[in-house]
């Protein structure tokens, strides 16, 4: 009798090792059940968006499976809005965010950011014709480029400019950031940058300030508009975890170190006609 009541004791404390465990793991890596929960916003190719059968796709999911097979994990992938994503991974609700995430000090409040792998930068949209497409920096000199971005800026004075809630080129334009004094003009958000362009197309906004490689995209699939070839900020990409998860960063730049040398990284990037520019 006392030799059961041993064992039932010793199974009993292996019993709550294990859940306390499963419990610390949860904590310190957000990691539970062997998947790696991912969030991101489809409207940002080629990024990350949906394909013809309506599946999330683009450089980000891409490198999401990635690192979810280094991390022996699978991936699930949430879509939802651009401006609900870092919010979500701040409040534990989804493991890592990655959504063609600019690193802004205001988003470092919220979320530790892993290490970078894409240099941006936000470009203006206009319809063809636009006097503003005429603006070009005269050189590669800083000042000749400060000098063109200064024009632009000028000319979206006062303006009414369609822009993707919650990205850089909204807090670019209204200020409503810790990392951009705003340029004196009226940003009008919408949901994707398709339907801000939509928006320049039927008149209700006057420009588009988006990310240019997207921008490309979108000038490439529409008729009538064309993308400034200044560029307005210069910013980085890089994705999210929950601020003081360092378990978890850890393991995410441990794995992207090791898919940056083996080339899995590059070629990810290459598949959509563009190169990541690291281990350059």
């Amino acid at each position: 009798m006392k030799k059961a009541i041993g064992i039932i004791l010793v199974l009993a404390t292996v019993i709550a090792c294990c859940f306390a465990f499963a419990a610390c793991n949860k904590e310190t890596t957000g990691i539970e059940d062997g998947v790696l929960n991912v969030a991101t916003n489809c409207y940002f190719e080629p990024f990350e968006y949906l394909d013809e059968s309506g599946n999330p796709t683009g450089i980000d999911m891409d490198i999401a499976a990635a690192l979810a097979k280094e991390l022996g994990l699978t991936c699930k992938i949430k879509d939802m809005a651009f401006d609900s994503v870092v919010g979500s991974v701040a409040s534990g609700q989804q493991d890592i965010a990655m959504a063609g995430l600019t690193v802004t000090n205001e988003r470092k409040q919220s979320v530790d950011f892993t290490q970078t792998y894409f240099s941006s930068s936000q470009v203006v949209i206009a319809k063809n014709g636009s006097a503003i497409l005429d603006v070009v920096a005269a050189s590669d000199s800083e000042e000749d480029i400060n000098s063109a971005i200064a024009s632009i800026e000028a000319a979206l004075k006062g303006k009414r400019i369609g822009v993707q809630n919650g990205t850089t080129g909204y807090a670019y334009v209204s200020g409503d950031s810790d990392d951009y004094e705003g340029i004196g003009a009226t940003a009008v958000g919408y949901e994707s940058g398709v339907l801000a362009v939509q928006a320049l197309k039927n008149g209700t906004v006057d420009y588009v300030i988006i990310d240019a490689v997207p921008a490309s995209k979108l000038v490439a699939a529409i008729e009538g508009i064309a993308a400034s070839t200044v560029v307005l900020t210069g910013e980085d990409y890089a994705f999210a975890v929950k601020k003081g998860n360092t378990e978890l960063l850890n393991k995410i730049n441990k794995a992207m170190d090791k898919l940056i040398a083996d080339g899995t990284i590059e070629t990810i990037f290459s598949k959509y006609g563009l190169s990541s520019g690291l281990g350059e």
